[in-house]
């Protein structure tokens, strides 16, 4: 038997990277599964959900774009956004109408590879777009030709 060489060292940077960003999403789907829609409205929890799924999001287009990306980190990253972007299609029309920060974040995503994730894009902001429609006839004003 051999013995393990360094077998006190500690885990390589990108391991605790994976294993940070793991948490993250934990924590923003925990986030985005509370009941209460004036939790979600709070400028902090906003401010989270904004960051951390651009975040996750410009992580997992750079990782896409990226040829020496291993199987691995790719299957991960990609784990992680779908199900970022599966919690916000389960959101009620009344939670995802206060997120107006989602669209611009999603945009960048619309032309991925990931069939799984694009599909999810083009669903969530086909539903901004019809709730930002809803609000706009709502408050007299009539939605343009171009926005339907």
């Amino acid at each position: 038997k051999t013995a393990r060489p360094n077998a006190t060292s500690p885990p390589h940077y990108m391991e605790n990277v994976l294993y940070a960003r793991r948490w993250m999403t934990k924590f923003l789907l925990d986030l985005l599964a509370q009941r209460d829609v004036a939790t979600l409205e709070t400028a902090p929890c906003q401010h989270v959900l904004k960051e951390e799924t651009e975040s996750l999001l410009r992580a997992f287009l750079a990782k896409e774009s990226n040829e020496s990306c291993s199987a691995v980190e790719m299957r991960n990253i990609s784990k992680m956004a779908s199900d970022i972007l599966e919690s916000f299609n389960t959101l009620s029309e009344d939670k995802i109408s206060v997120m107006k920060w989602l669209s611009p974040v999603l945009s960048a995503c619309i032309q991925t590879n990931n069939v799984t994730l694009r599909t999810s894009v083009q669903i969530l902001l086909t539903r901004l777009l019809k709730g930002a429609n809803q609000t706009s006839v709502a408050n007299g004003n009539t939605p343009s030709k171009d926005a339907s």
